[in-house]
């Protein structure tokens, strides 16, 4: 006994290198574990963060888009190609249009235009309305500029961000067409529906799958066709938001 505890042999060469090569694969193991934790644990922030900004844009969006109703009759509350106004028009990429959330008794609406800018963002330029009686409304030159969503981008597979639909002689919604990829003023006047469909994404740029959030939504301008407008004047003038 006493010889075995004043022995001073250690580990061999070859028993230090095992171990130490079975702690390598340990601690690499964990590390692994780790950093797949970390990167989950991201994503799913990332996610999160997108879908917050989404909803909330999606929700102002439809809100401006409900208080279209102000633009009055015979006036296309959707701003088409040839309509006077310093937004530029409609198309599949972007969003002009006439609103208002006052709540006064006189309501002058703002342009309002959405768009994705040159930097990525899912942008609100608000011209606000200057003189003019209705439907020959002047605005400022010059916009409020707003973030919806720090990042944005279409929904994959889509044609763009905005679709227009109006009614056939059936009565049904259907798609309108764009020329040279804006709306033209004749169409704009009888949309009777606007399709909303974008992708928000984190904010921190992190572009793994699962990290954006698609949106879609429609927003109906018109429960009739313009032909059924004839009320109280018996004629066809468009009536927004009948």
């Amino acid at each position: 006994m006493r010889r075995s505890l004043a022995d001073e042999r250690g580990y061999t060469l070859i028993e230090m290198m095992m171990a130490t090569a079975a702690g390598l694969v340990v601690a690499a193991a964990t590390m692994a574990i780790l950093v797949s934790a970390y990167k989950f644990m991201t994503n799913t922030a990332d996610r999160v963060d997108a879908n917050q900004q989404g909803r909330v844009a999606m929700e102002r969006i439809v809100q401006l888009l409900d208080s279209s109703c102000v633009a009055g009759l015979g006036v296309s509350p959707v701003v088409g190609q040839g309509t006077s106004g310093p937004g530029p028009a409609s198309s599949a990429t972007s969003l002009t249009f006439y609103g208002a959330l006052s709540d006064q008794v006189t309501i002058d609406p703002n342009e309002y235009v959405i768009f994705i800018n040159s930097a990525g963002a899912l942008e609100l330029d608000t011209y606000a309305y200057a003189a003019g009686p209705q439907g020959a409304w002047t605005f400022n030159s010059t916009p409020s500029q707003a973030t919806l969503v720090a990042r944005a981008a279409q929904v994959p597979g889509s044609s763009g961000l905005f679709s227009y639909y109006s009614y056939n002689s059936s009565g049904a919604l259907v798609a309108d067409s764009l020329t040279n990829g804006t709306l033209p003023g004749s169409i704009a006047s009888d949309v009777a529906a606007i399709g909303i469909q974008f992708q928000a994404q984190a904010t921190d740029g992190n572009a793994s799958p699962g990290t954006a959030f698609d949106l879609q939504n429609q927003v109906v301008l018109r429960l009739l066709p313009v032909s059924a407008d004839n009320y109280p004047d018996n004629t066809t003038t468009p009536y927004p938001c009948s």
